[in-house]
């Protein structure tokens, strides 16, 4: 190998640089471009962060690395830092708070919701799966359009909506959002605080002048 040729072929953020830093160390003047070094080669660009997948073609004595860059997932605010997450789970950014990208979410766990692979912060799998879960059922209630904020918790979700002004406590179970789906299908839902988790238990407050 003489030279190498980087070409971002989809690109979803700033994160040429990164890949480049990465992959260098690798990138030696004389490397044996053999089947044996490009399959290995390969496997360790794939396992960056912010890389979906990647391409390798040799043009005479030169090495064009493709990329095609991992989009992001959502955004996740912990312990006062805003981290962007790409759909393979990795932490892609750690950002001021108020530059979010995607759907952001709030974590309040007392453990720590990444877990470190292959030297980079990537997200715990009970995490991604309620991400997932909230995500869908905020679809199927069209929350969407509302100005929605989502915090995940030990105990739950907690759920802050601007219009009309609530608090709504809900667990990870059908039962627990089937009970707030019916609550906003038959217009109950008045400035307050609701909680939803427990069986037979809903407190409200603020709904007395209705």
């Amino acid at each position: 190998m003489e030279n190498v040729k980087f070409v971002v072929v989809k690109e979803t953020g700033p994160w040429r640089g990164k890949i480049v830093q990465s992959i260098l160390p690798f990138l030696k003047p004389g490397l044996d471009l053999n089947p044996d070094n490009l399959r290995t080669l390969k496997e360790r660009i794939n396992s960056l962060p912010w890389v979906e997948h990647c391409k390798l073609d040799i043009r005479g004595g030169t090495l064009e690395v493709k990329i095609w860059e991992e989009p992001t997932a959502f955004s996740l605010i912990f312990r006062g830092k805003l981290y962007l997450i790409g759909r393979n789970g990795f932490v892609l950014e750690e950002r001021p708070l108020k530059v979010s990208q995607g759907e952001v979410f709030s974590y309040r766990g007392k453990l720590s919701p990444f877990k470190l692979e292959n030297g980079f912060l990537k997200l715990r799998n009970f995490v991604r799966i309620e991400v997932n879960l909230v995500k869908d059922k905020i679809k199927e209630l069209n929350l969407e359009s509302k100005e929605v904020q989502i915090v995940l918790m030990d105990v739950g979700v907690l759920i802050l909506l601007k219009a009309p002004s609530c608090i709504v406590y809900l667990s990870f179970n059908d039962n627990s959002w089937k009970r707030f789906a019916s609550i906003l299908k038959e217009g109950f839902l008045k400035p307050g605080i609701y909680d939803f988790r427990y069986s037979g238990l809903l407190v409200l407050q603020g709904r007395k002048g209705r």
